[in-house]
């Protein structure tokens, strides 16, 4: 690739890949055979809302890919990415609960959340 590497971003709205509708699981199985550093989930639906994220099926997302995984969209606060470092992702898109002040600057400079 003109890159050497890179992330995917899976884009999901209400559980499912748009467009297309999709499971994102099934597309993250796919992504492992593909040239990706690794993947993102991003939950359209919640980015800049800090409405929290849906903890519901990140364990099935974390098993279906090995790489590098991403979450980002509705990260609320430090519980959201204890809650995703606890199911095993890599790490967070965080921007309106830095902004907000609902996740300190200083924790993130320290990578201390818990």
């Amino acid at each position: 690739s003109v890159y050497g590497s890179g992330f995917l971003s899976i884009d999901v709205r209400n559980g499912r890949v748009i467009p297309g509708g999709l499971d994102p699981v099934d597309i993250l199985a796919r992504a492992e055979d593909w040239a990706f550093e690794g993947c993102i989930i991003l939950d359209i639906s919640a980015v800049g809302t800090g409405s929290g994220i849906d903890a519901g099926n990140l364990e099935h997302l974390r098993s279906a890919y090995g790489r590098s995984l991403f979450y980002g969209g509705g990260v609320s606060g430090t519980r959201d990415l204890s809650v995703l470092e606890e199911s095993g992702f890599d790490g967070a898109i965080v921007a309106t609960a830095l902004h907000r002040g609902r996740i300190p600057a200083e924790s993130i400079r320290r990578g201390e959340w818990s």
